[in-house]
Parts: C-alpha cells; structure tokens; sequence
C-alpha cells in the first residue's frame, strides 16, 4: 500500500483554481488569502530606465554646450582659407521657409555716417525671392553670422535700413519677388568670417552658406 505524498510547506503558490496571482497554503490547506503575482525583474528595469534617461539627459547636455561653444563645427567644418566644408557657397541658391537666397558678396566697412560698430560692420550681400504663392515679408535682422571659432553674431537692423538706402526694416515681398539688400554684422575689426545662417523668419530652423 502507497504512502500519501507529503504536503507542501507553507507558503505563497500558484492558485490552484487557475485564477491569476498566488494563494496562500498553510501547511495542510489552501487559505482565502491571495495575492498577485509577483513581477520579477521589476526593480532591475526600472534602474536601467532610470539609468538609461539620465544618461541621455546628459549627452544632450554636452551636444548642447558643445554646439554653442563651437558654433562653426555646428555648421560644418572649417577649411584652411575659410571655406567652409559640405556647405553651398557664394552665388549658390538655398531656401528657407518661402524665401530663396543667393548669396553674392562679402565686404567690409567701418560705418554709416553716426551709425559706428564697435569692431567692423561685415556686410553680406544676399538676392532673396519670395517663391511661395502668397506675400510674405523679409527682416535683415533675422541672420546670423559665425566667425572661424564659431562665435555667433546677430545682424544689425538699425543700421541694414541705413545699409539698404533707407527701406523699411522689414521687407514685403509679392510672390516672385526679388530683391538684394546688404545684411551688416557688426564684429571685431579682421575677424575671419566662415558662415552666414539665412533666414525666412525669427523662428525658422535657417539655411547655411560658406565662404
């Protein structure tokens, strides 16, 4: 004659009644104490999540920093003489948002009349044309210019009024529209230029052009 088979210990099981989460046996019967089931590995994913944002918190941190602090890498790299490498260059067209650009020219010029930098005005000459099927209006004041370290500088609006004859700052422009203005920079005498980021508006993500 057989012997029963002994009774498991005491302890959390499986719910015999096939419904999910665990039972409570206690030695010689099942209780009405349940539970869910425990989740493993829980705690182990949650610190890799957490571990897995923070580390992609800080490499946008440092890309971040290091696109501001060296500005021309950000817009390509910089080539002996000032040319700027993977970019369209002077005479070539590039667009943003409605406009088309070309940009022909780039001097210098120490000032217009009272209206005096505090290093040098660079001035870039630019065709712009409205290609969109509506009016739009055009700001000189919206670009950027970036030297060979890659610091930023901001057009100047007063004096592109001055620079472009008197018009308004602010351009309106009929669909096909063209026109060139001159687009001043105000920055410190001989400094090597390399980039200047066009655009169709303030918030517009910009186009840039080598020299």
């Amino acid at each position: 004659m057989g012997h029963p088979s002994p009774l498991p210990p005491a302890g959390w099981y499986p719910d015999p009644s096939g419904a999910p989460g665990q039972r409570y046996f206690d030695g010689s019967d099942w209780t009405q104490d349940q539970a869910p089931a425990p989740r493993r590995h829980t705690r182990r994913i949650l610190i890799f999540s957490a571990l897995g944002i923070v580390a992609l918190l800080i490499a946008g941190v440092v890309a971040f920093s290091g696109g501001r602090d060296r500005g021309a890498e950000t817009a390509g790299s910089v080539a002996a003489g000032g040319i700027v490498a993977g970019m369209p260059g002077i005479g070539r067209e590039v667009r943003d948002g409605p406009f088309a650009f070309v940009v022909n020219d780039v001097t210098r010029r120490g000032g217009f009349g009272t209206l005096t930098p505090k290093g040098e005005w660079v001035l870039v000459s630019t065709t712009v044309t409205n290609v969109d099927d509506q009016p739009q209006s055009f700001a000189p004041e919206h670009q950027k210019l970036y030297d060979e370290t890659g610091r930023e500088y901001l057009a100047d609006g007063k004096v592109a009024i001055a620079a472009n004859e008197n018009r308004a700052a602010i351009i309106d422009m009929a669909p096909g529209f063209s026109t060139t203005v001159w687009v001043p920079f105000d920055v410190p005498a001989g400094t090597p230029v390399a980039v200047v980021k066009l655009h169709g508006s303030a918030t517009s993500e910009g186009v840039q052009v080598g020299f």
